[in-house]
């Protein structure tokens, strides 16, 4: 018989992330982040990514039609709120960082979509106001307790989804960058989906997961990437001039004509469930 406990323990454990305090501390500085990836991008791309196919996934799965209500947790750039405002009534979409609402926005006014109503707050600090049909989060590791999942099932009448990662996700030239900066893994990262999916099967949940395997490429000019991970270390205690200048050797030895490219293979794992209260 599973120890429910114990795997919570081990859930919530995979999250590093520490004290609420220092997981709040954390969220201040990469707020700062956030806003600097967000005012970096000269445009904003109008194609969204795999997160969006899940979360009209888990709305069908859900058998949730079009009166339906979404509320979706940590936004982002906007994509799976986007994508729910096409299926639902209403979607309200929160994130802690203003940049990336003001990105989200401008996303969906150019494809013709404002009826997302989006707050400025953290996970931790917001109260849902009603109760939404489906409660969706992906790649937000805020929701790392029990306490945030009962939470996140309170404002779910009929079916609550979180997106996280598998254990054959390879992020590539960026664990290198990790790996060269510290051989410690860095606080407040998603957990696998596994250990999510056992947690609640222990509490007496019938979840259910969908995988998907999302690969992406980027390139940067080496001297923005060198800023952009300066400032991305910063964030978790990386201060000092010793890791800036580890971070600028170690990009400028790996870009090539003075591009910084990247290549990251995401084993999505959606793990959904209906609320206990349902």
């Amino acid at each position: 018989m599973a120890n429910p406990q114990a795997l919570i323990s081990a859930w919530e454990g995979a999250f590093r992330t520490g004290t609420r305090k220092q997981a709040l501390e954390r969220n201040t500085k990469l707020i700062e982040y956030y806003d600097y990836i967000a005012r970096s991008q000269a445009e904003v791309s109008l194609r969204l990514n795999d997160t969006a196919k899940l979360a009209a996934k888990a709305w069908q799965e859900f058998g949730i039609g079009k009166n339906g209500t979404a509320l979706d947790v940590g936004c982002g750039g906007g994509d799976a709120a986007i994508e729910l405002s096409k299926h639902a009534k209403s979607v309200t979409a929160i994130d802690m960082s203003s940049g990336m609402i003001e990105m989200a926005k401008k996303r969906g006014s150019a494809l013709g979509i404002d009826s997302i109503k989006y707050k400025e707050a953290m996970w931790e600090a917001y109260e849902p106001a009603m109760p939404f049909s489906m409660g969706f989060s992906a790649m937000c590791p805020a929701i790392c307790t029990i306490e945030d999942i009962l939470k996140l099932e309170a404002s779910a009448e009929k079916g609550a989804a979180i997106v996280t990662v598998g254990n054959r996700s390879d992020t590539g030239i960026r664990n290198e960058l990790r790996a060269y900066i510290t051989d410690q893994p860095l606080p407040g990262m998603m957990a696998e989906g596994i250990l999510l999916y056992n947690m609640l099967y222990s509490i007496k949940r019938s979840p259910n997961a969908i995988h998907m395997r999302h690969r992406s490429e980027s390139r940067l000019l080496a001297q923005a990437a060198i800023e952009r991970y300066c400032l991305y270390y910063k964030c978790y205690g990386f201060t000092d001039s010793a890791t800036s200048s580890k971070v600028a050797d170690f990009i400028n030895a790996n870009a090539k004509d003075g591009i910084w490219a990247e290549s990251v293979d995401i084993e999505y794992i959606m793990v959904y469930w209906v609320p206990h209260h349902y």
